[in-house]
């Protein structure tokens, strides 16, 4: 895994914040190998279990879940002890902690991993109300800096709007792509195309046979047309590969024309879903099972608009999730 930091907004529903836009831009001014993605959360513990599962550094709490979540976070700050609540979550090596900053705050600020800072590098800067100042006053604790308030402002007036009517879903082996496509597309009554299966009916072989056959670097040229001729459709819902996004171009081009779901699932129900499954060609590699999928972190959080967790939901609950954040986006 590259040293990416992750941080995210974790609400429901969550795809329409803007966020993300304004963090890029934050972090793009401080020179920050950094990204911030939005969690669409079932709860306020799925919510707590995916930050610590994904080592994000630091989340900003939407509603309905800053009460929610309190139970479930190990520290807090004055202003969550008081109000009951947290917009603002920090992860420590697994501990929680919980700020409130929706309250006047003077003197000290916390810092995300780095203490507490005081005097000049400590001092509030001036910003304007609503989502900058949320966002700014999160950059703060997040990173301990000033945020750059002038290059966050330019995010408010950009759009991120990631194609309606054509979505793909990606994630790690047995992440439930296979299942969870098919679902969304009957759901929104548009076709389902899987990646792999493409492959494999016009190459007459199974996955497994490219690998051992031709090699990954072959397989991965028949996985890059493939998802060329799929973003061709105007309406579809596309199951990629496990490993799609490890192609730049291809990545770029998912996020670029389609809304982009990781489906994450965490390493110990991976674990038990792949089991012994001699057809999931990676899982065999000269890298374990852990390696890949820490190292595939990074490149589902850059290429991705969205992240809903698979664990202990049905395909219906999963499937339901992404469709109920299409419909708030762009309406249903």
């Amino acid at each position: 895994m590259d040293d990416l930091r992750l941080f995210a907004v974790a609400g429901n529903p969550v795809l329409t914040s803007k966020s993300p836009l304004i963090f890029r831009r934050a972090f793009e001014a401080a020179g920050m190998n950094a990204v911030y993605i939005r969690l669409a959360m079932r709860d306020a513990g799925e919510t707590a279990q995916t930050i610590r599962e994904l080592g994000i550094s630091g989340a900003t709490i939407a509603s309905p879940f800053r009460e929610e979540i309190i139970p479930f976070l190990n520290k807090l700050d004055k202003g969550a002890r008081k109000t009951g609540a947290a917009n603002i979550v920090v992860n420590d090596g697994g501990s929680l902690t919980g700020y409130n900053t929706e309250r006047e705050n003077t003197g000290t600020t916390p810092t995300a991993n780095a203490g507490t800072m005081g005097g000049d590098n400590g001092r509030k800067a001036e910003a304007p109300d609503g989502l900058l100042a949320e966002n700014a006053r999160a950059f703060r604790i997040f990173t301990g800096r000033e945020p750059p308030l002038k290059e966050m402002e330019k995010a408010l007036h950009e759009k991120d709007r990631p194609h309606p009517h054509r979505i793909c879903v990606i994630g790690f082996m047995g992440a439930g792509k296979s299942s969870i496509g098919p679902a969304v597309a009957v759901k929104l009554s548009m076709p389902h195309v899987d990646v792999d299966a493409s492959i494999e009916k016009k190459t007459g072989r199974t996955i497994r046979q490219i690998f051992t056959e031709s090699g990954e670097e072959v397989f991965r040229r028949h996985e890059k047309s493939e998802i060329e001729g799929i973003l061709g459709l105007s309406r579809c819902v596309v199951a990629a590969g496990g490993g799609s996004v490890l192609d730049r171009e291809s990545a770029k081009s998912m996020k670029d024309f389609c809304l982009v779901v990781w489906l994450f699932a965490g390493l110990n129900e991976t674990r038990r879903r792949i089991g012994a499954d001699s057809s999931r060609p990676l899982a065999l590699g000269k890298k374990t099972l852990d390696e890949l999928f820490t190292g595939r972190i990074p490149v589902y959080a850059r290429t991705c608009h969205l992240l809903v967790k698979t664990d202990e939901a049905s395909i219906d609950e999963v499937a339901e999730r992404i469709v109920y954040e299409s419909d708030k986006a762009f309406g249903g």
